[in-house]
């Protein structure tokens, strides 16, 4: 039975390989639009606009394995 993972998903975007053999590489899922994370509640979480100086909400795409797995899966290529 073949797994099918995060690594070799189109929708993933890799951006770190880590020397642990646990976790060996870590990346995004973007099979959907990044989720606002941060309020004006939680400022521990905002940012600041370099442009305007002032704290913004930000959005972060689920950061995942690269052999983790979901329901979505679909072989790399074109999205």
């Amino acid at each position: 039975m073949r797994i099918e993972t995060f690594g070799s998903c189109v929708f993933w975007h890799h951006w770190v390989d880590v020397t642990d053999d646990e976790f060996p590489v870590v990346g995004d899922c973007r099979r959907n639009p990044p989720v606002l994370t941060g309020s004006d509640e939680d400022r521990s979480i905002l940012r600041v606009d370099e442009r305007t100086s002032r704290l913004v909400n930000f959005g972060e795409w689920p950061s995942t394995c690269g052999t983790d797995w979901c329901g979505e899966f679909r072989q790399g290529g074109t999205p």
